[in-house]
């Protein structure tokens, strides 16, 4: 199928690997030379690991503990004062950063994709909370957070999955929806209805999206999984993809 306008996907430019903190942190590469510019604005980044580290480190105390704490540890100077070479080109960030957005970030019942910017100052301020901690209050390993703490981007859609795809399945938009929803296991049927309006979820996801489908339906076509940027695909990711650490 010929690409219309709308859906007019964007060839990325040839560039250098991009080295440094991105390959430390992202869990699954997507980036390319032009990234910032796109993909980076998005709010479509996951901070993984939360889960051990809310337990081992907060001590099951709830996220919003992190109201309580002190407004310069959200400071970005402070934040990047052991890892200033994590400051990559393309982003601002002396943009404000608050304990709210990091809750988003942290959640281990609503967890909502940030900017790439925000997950990584919300990483930089778990390995803080937990070097502060480590003196007597607990035994968590605070290299665990540099270590094993990763950013999933949920820049992922597939190509074609509108409304139009999802009306010329022989089932109609309505049951198509449903059925798959059923099999990929999400508990709403939201994920899928904004994946048809151009927004997207992570890697993992739209490719179980995609063996759904070819197992509920054998003799049709879907499109394949793709994180070019274009016009149809700039909205950032779902707020209603559930993830499991």
């Amino acid at each position: 199928m010929a690409d219309s306008p709308q859906h007019a996907y964007k060839e990325e430019p040839a560039g250098k690997e991009i080295a440094g903190p991105l390959d430390l942190l992202l869990s699954n590469d997507f980036v390319n030379s032009a990234w910032e510019a796109t993909h980076g604005k998005l709010r479509a980044y996951y901070v993984r690991g939360a889960t051990e580290f809310m337990a081992e480190v907060f001590e099951h105390q709830p996220v919003s503990h992190l109201l309580h704490l002190d407004a310069a540890q959200f400071d970005v100077d402070t934040l990047f004062e052991d890892l200033p070479h994590w400051k990559i080109k393309g982003f601002d960030w002396n943009s404000p950063f608050s304990a709210r957005q990091a809750m988003d970030a942290l959640t281990l019942t609503n967890r909502k994709p940030v900017r790439f910017d925000k997950a990584v100052k919300t990483i930089l301020l778990c390995h803080r909370i937990c070097k502060e901690r480590a003196n007597g209050t607990t035994s968590f390993d605070c290299g665990y957070v540099l270590r094993n703490m990763r950013i999933e981007p949920a820049v992922y859609y597939i190509r074609d999955f509108d409304a139009n795809f999802l009306a010329a399945v022989g089932d109609g938009h309505a049951q198509v929806v449903r059925k798959l929803t059923d099999a990929i296991n999400q508990p709403t049927r939201a994920v899928l209805e904004d994946l048809a309006e151009g927004k997207t979820v992570t890697l993992r996801l739209a490719e179980i999206i995609v063996a759904a489908f070819k197992v509920l339906y054998p003799n049709q076509s879907i499109g394949s999984v793709d994180h070019r940027y274009s016009r149809f695909h700039r909205k950032g990711a779902t707020q209603h993809e559930i993830l499991q650490d």
